[in-house]
């Protein structure tokens, strides 16, 4: 469990980016910087080699959902998935496998002190992308990953 580390941005209430900076205690490389927007978390699994990170940032806009005006009791009718009105969950279900939140948000991590560059594994089923740099002259790796939900990454270093 010492190779585990829990990654959050902390801010619940604003559109707030939050960075750290965490010392790397069993990999070959000092050192892991990284950004996170609003809602997003990740479990780092430390290896003297690589870094096995499941990450997600599940963000939906609920407004529509629960945006329903006092003064029309019968409002709810009107509103997607309306037939689950009365079933929370049922509802809850299907929205989450049906969001109206298209919109990606950018994680970014960065490996430094890599004698050589390093590789990504990147997988995930909700249409991510991603982007890589390497800065030799400071031996520093960044991924940045556009995604709105689960992402497993594997950052393979020397």
């Amino acid at each position: 469990m010492d190779n585990i580390l829990y990654t959050y941005n902390p801010v619940l209430d604003a559109d707030i980016n939050t960075t750290a900076s965490i010392p790397l205690r069993y990999n070959t490389c000092p050192e892991l910087k990284l950004e996170y927007a609003p809602f997003t978390y990740g479990v780092i699994i430390e290896t003297k080699d690589s870094l096995n990170i499941q990450l997600n940032n599940y963000w939906a806009d609920k407004e529509e959902m629960w945006n329903i005006p006092a003064a029309d009791p019968y409002a709810h009718n009107s509103l997607p998935f309306a037939w689950w009105f009365n079933d929370v969950e049922g509802f809850l279900h299907e929205y989450i496998r049906n969001p109206k939140d298209s919109v990606k948000r950018d994680s970014v991590y960065t490996v430094v002190g890599s004698k050589s560059r390093p590789a990504a594994i990147i997988s995930g089923t909700n249409g991510c992308t991603y982007t890589e740099t390497w800065d030799e002259s400071g031996s520093s790796y960044t991924l940045t990953i556009s995604h709105n939900g689960p992402v497993d990454i594997t950052i393979i270093n020397s």
